[in-house]
């Protein structure tokens, strides 16, 4: 037995995944000092199917996608997919962690002046946009030029919203409701337009560290998971909807 328990200790590992250090609700937050949500409670079990431990470090974006760039770090979690990235980390289908409604937030007392169908964004071209440093939002909006602002939180983005020094921000519609229900009020005054855009995130593992083979190991072992009532679970403890969650080829 004593044998036994030191062979499986032996083959298990840790992998390091990094994130943002910004809040995320309800996928992943500072709670008390704790790192909790539904990525990381959704990694941390799919993990321990594969006796594989993890360690979330949290960082801003930029420093976060330079150290799996690099290698010096396994995967980097709540990632979109898009050309350049791909070139650093590996997007198996299967490692989808959540579908991100991609938001337009503005001024509820201008809301009328916006003219949004979801797709095109020509008609919005001569406002100021703001969103998140280094965070992709889809090549639709990625690859347009538009008069663009960046800001490294999302308080900076509401609040330079609310001044209006930009028109629009661009935003995770979650974390935007979450926002708005929460006292943090950083989200006064502020509505989202009615049309949103879909993209989905990822836990994404390096190829510098050429863990091809485990990112397709924890693609099986996600898509398995997902078919469980522990995945059931995990979603109605953080209120989410399974279309949020699950609504990708199986």
């Amino acid at each position: 037995m004593i044998i036994l328990l030191l062979t499986n200790k032996a083959l298990s590992r840790e992998i390091i995944v990094v994130r943002g250090n910004d809040n995320y609700p309800p996928y992943e937050m500072n709670v008390d000092g704790q790192l909790v949500g539904f990525h990381i409670d959704l990694i941390t079990q799919v993990a321990k199917t594969l006796d594989i431990r993890v360690r979330f470090e949290s960082y801003p974006w930029k420093r976060a996608i330079y150290m799996v760039r690099e290698g010096l770090v396994d995967a980097i979690s709540f990632i979109s997919e898009n050309e350049h990235r791909s070139e650093f980390v590996i997007f198996t289908p299967g490692n989808e962690l959540s579908v991100a409604n991609i938001a337009l937030v503005v001024l509820n007392s201008k809301k009328s002046t916006f003219n949004f169908n979801g797709h095109n964004l020509k008609t919005l071209s001569h406002f100021t946009f703001g969103h998140n440093l280094g965070f992709s939002y889809g090549d639709f909006y990625d690859k347009s030029k538009l008069n663009k602002k960046t800001y490294n939180t999302y308080d900076q983005l509401f609040s330079n919203l609310r001044l209006e020094r930009i028109d629009l921000a661009l935003v995770d519609y979650d974390a935007f409701e979450h926002f708005k229900m929460s006292a943090q009020g950083i989200t006064h005054k502020l509505v989202a337009l009615d049309k949103k855009v879909a993209i989905a995130n990822y836990i994404a593992f390096s190829k510098k560290m050429k863990l091809h083979k485990l990112s397709a190991q924890f693609s099986k072992a996600m898509l398995e998971y997902k078919k469980s009532e522990d995945f059931l679970v995990l979603i109605k403890k953080y209120k989410l909807e399974v279309s949020k969650v699950s609504n990708f080829p199986l």
